[in-house]
């Protein structure tokens, strides 16, 4: 999903002529769910505090690049030094509301941003309703505890749409995501099994997520593993299935998936790996078996 963030800018001009001037104006940046899932990291890290310059390289770039867009449109360019390379952009400009309003809760109160209960009362006293407006409202993001006990939260959403894998585990797992102990389902993508996980093209080979590989010193799979960036793509998967074992009478139930994400990690057998977490929103059903 695209959103929409609207900020103003600035070029000063660095060249030698007296008779150009510095361009202002206002662009608009698109961002993905993956973008605003990076802002929320970085903020949540200390890393981002008020300025746009302060994002993740990736993202200050596609603000760079919101920017070129707007004056090349805006027609102003011609009027002044058609070199861009003579004008130095403005970064250190206030994040823009837009994307304030887009980050949960926690976010936001990390930044010191409220956001405004109402816009300005209009002068329509005679016909304005005495009910309250409702205000539009940003949703807390949902943090879930790891099987290693610390908070995460995932890095794909899943659509009304999503389909339902089956999953086969032991017993002690099961109850324990019943009872709601257990939040995070992990699994390993293995080369026998990774098509049940991650999108795959037509020859069957994984899907790559482009924009999660840019801006990055390379896009080699053990540096991506080293830096904890998966490449993949999940399916979108917005229901569990599991089941214990396979006998005919195992306990079985449904969840419901809140999230999908990624982590590096180490298979069975010590190998290093990828691992597809489910994050599991809430359970829908549970069917106990024959003992």
């Amino acid at each position: 999903m695209k959103h929409e963030v609207k900020f103003d800018y600035g070029l000063l001009y660095r060249g030698e002529s007296d008779s150009n001037e510095n361009l202002y104006g206002t662009a608009v940046c698109k961002l993905t769910d993956n973008d605003l899932r990076e802002v929320r990291k970085a903020v949540r890290e200390g890393k981002v505090t008020k300025y746009i310059n302060e994002l993740p390289e990736k993202i200050v770039k596609k603000f760079k690049c919101a920017i070129s867009e707007a004056v090349w449109d805006s027609g102003e360019f011609d009027e002044y030094d058609n070199n861009l390379d003579n004008y130095e952009e403005v970064y250190n400009v206030n994040l823009p509301e837009d994307l304030l309003k887009l980050l949960p809760k926690d976010c936001q109160e990390i930044l010191n941003y409220t956001p405004s209960d109402s816009e300005e009362p209009a002068d329509n006293s005679s016909t304005q309703s005495d009910e309250p407006q409702e205000q539009p409202k940003v949703e807390d993001e949902i943090t879930y505890i790891g099987d290693n006990g610390q908070p995460d939260v995932p890095e794909w959403d899943v659509s009304e749409e999503g389909e339902e894998l089956y999953l086969v585990m032991k017993q002690e797992y099961f109850d324990k995501i019943v009872e709601g102990t257990k939040q995070i389902e992990y699994r390993e993508i293995k080369d026998s099994t990774y098509k049940r996980y991650i999108e795959v093209d037509k020859k069957g080979n994984p899907c790559i997520d482009e924009e999660a590989l840019q801006g990055l010193e390379s896009t080699d799979m053990a540096y991506l593993m080293y830096i904890n960036r998966c490449p993949y793509i999940p399916k979108d998967v917005r229901y569990l299935s599991l089941g214990v074992g396979y006998n005919k009478d195992r306990d079985t139930a449904k969840v419901e998936v809140g999230g999908i994400g990624f982590e590096f990690g180490y298979g069975q057998k010590g190998n290093p790996c990828w691992i597809i977490k489910y994050f599991i929103k809430k359970v829908l059903e549970v069917n106990r078996g024959k003992k």
